[in-house]
């Protein structure tokens, strides 16, 4: 086992094709302590037996659920509450990525920064404080405050259930209460702000705050992947998906070619 001190949580409904095509958790259990798969009692879980640790939670039923949110949240905090080491990566059930421990690295080298990848992440000056929501890591019990963060301020907003909702308006959000429109990605990096004692009202967008606390991993150095908003059908995204081919090349950390201005 490559990291000792660092699990994984898979979160979301269940996708029993991503489990069984490309038996992501062989290779999660050669890199961490803990594999937990999160999902609801409502999924069937019977291929599962590779010793994960599954932790079947009640859909949730709140109905102010923009982009998911809710969901999302609700389904990592579940899983995060089961790990039992210092860091922990979250990761989307509809997703895999066999260069994961470049990723991991980054944790290790970056233990208190925001890491995710280069998959919806925007520059400040198209669409300020969103790094990406899809694969995340860092301390644990700042995972887990951020999610609980989320949760909690979903109970204030008034938007109609829906996946396809994508903008909150932060004055909903007591903590900030102004103004300004945001996403689900931006949503989860201001849980994760609060979880480390930024002051909410003091967060400006844009702002410099995305370059003192997040790490971008790029994809494609984590390669082969696979990653699909369409679980089990044609419109699975990958690399050319080997068991034998690890495309090893040195983790790069992104800065100025997301970013815009340039990092001074």
């Amino acid at each position: 086992m490559k990291y000792d001190n660092m699990s994984i949580v898979i979160q979301g409904p269940f996708d029993q094709y991503i489990y069984e095509e490309y038996r992501y958790s062989d290779r999660y259990k050669e890199l961490f302590t803990e594999v937990i798969i999160s999902c609801y009692d409502t999924d069937n879980t019977d291929v599962v037996n590779n010793g994960e640790t599954l932790i079947k939670s009640p859909p949730p039923t709140h109905p102010h659920n923009p982009a998911n949110m809710y969901y999302h949240a609700y389904s990592s905090l579940m899983g995060l509450r089961e790990v039992n080491t210092e860091f922990a990566i979250k990761v989307r059930s509809d997703d895999f990525y066999y260069g994961i421990d470049k990723f991991a690295d980054t944790i290790i080298d970056n233990p208190d920064k925001y890491v995710n990848i280069n998959i919806n992440v925007s520059k400040p000056h198209i669409s300020a404080l969103r790094p990406s929501d899809r694969l995340i890591g860092g301390r644990t019990k700042h995972m887990m405050s951020a999610m609980e963060n989320v949760l909690g301020w979903c109970h204030h907003f008034s938007h109609p259930v829906g996946k396809h909702t994508p903008m909150i308006n932060m004055k909903e959000i007591p903590e900030i209460d102004r103004g300004f429109q945001a996403n689900a990605e931006t949503t989860f990096y201001l849980g994760y702000l609060k979880s480390v004692g930024y002051n909410l009202q003091d967060v400006e967008a844009p702002s410099n705050i995305m370059y003192e606390t997040i790490c971008v991993v790029d994809v494609n150095n984590m390669k082969p992947f696979v990653w699909s908003c369409h679980p089990g059908d044609s419109h699975i995204r990958h690399e050319t998906f080997e068991w034998d081919d690890h495309h090893n090349p040195n983790v790069v950390t992104c800065t100025e070619d997301l970013y815009w201005p340039p990092r001074s």
